[in-house]
């Protein structure tokens, strides 16, 4: 069916394919609206269904043409609609090579992701069978003045040095003085009214 328009009237401008995609959704959407209310499902008589899937299909077919016809008025983002819009319909042949390259692609990421599994139950194991490995002569005890072995030969005992040692023990001796007044101190005895 061709149809002639005059090159001179103004075209619909639309900012993206979107827009006419969503302009035609609701068409079709008022469309079955439209449908339903004049021509309501009925289950129990089959000759309704027969006429109202005749109309869905004009109904259908109209929709499609009306949009296929009004492609040339419209213009969408600056360019023409017919050079913008492709079907959605056209399928690219079935292609062996891809399919094969992507199944190798998935066999390598299975096969990595089982290595790093296996990783992860060895590599513990192998770091503490290192650690468990090394002599004890090897592990160093940094103490602050006094090496360890001095203090083995000497028996010193080295206390670390507080910052607050004397304001921590004015603060103790001060709690153990209130604790005795307090055991002291005479607590009133209250009677509950029954």
């Amino acid at each position: 069916m061709s149809f002639k328009y005059n090159k001179s009237l103004p075209k619909i401008h639309l900012d993206s394919i979107a827009d006419l995609k969503y302009l035609s959704i609701n068409f079709n959407k008022t469309i079955q609206e439209k449908l339903k209310k004049h021509i309501p499902k009925n289950v129990s008589n089959n000759s309704e269904d027969i006429l109202r899937k005749k109309v869905e299909d004009i109904l259908e077919n109209f929709a499609t043409k009306t949009f296929e016809l009004a492609k040339p008025n419209i213009i969408i983002n600056g360019i023409e609609a017919q050079k913008t819009i492709v079907d959605d319909y056209v399928l690219e042949p079935f292609d062996y090579d891809l399919n094969n390259k992507l199944q190798s692609l998935h066999n390598e990421i299975e096969e990595t992701i089982l290595k790093t599994t296996q990783l992860r139950r060895e590599i513990p194991k192998r770091i503490f069978e290192h650690e468990s490995d090394q002599n004890i002569s090897e592990i160093k005890i940094n103490l602050p003045e006094i090496s360890l072995i001095e203090t083995i030969k000497t028996k010193q005992i080295v206390e670390p040095k507080l910052e607050r040692e004397n304001e921590i023990k004015e603060e103790y001796t001060n709690a153990i003085s209130i604790m005795k007044q307090l055991k002291t101190a005479r607590i009133p005895f209250h009677k509950r009214n029954s």
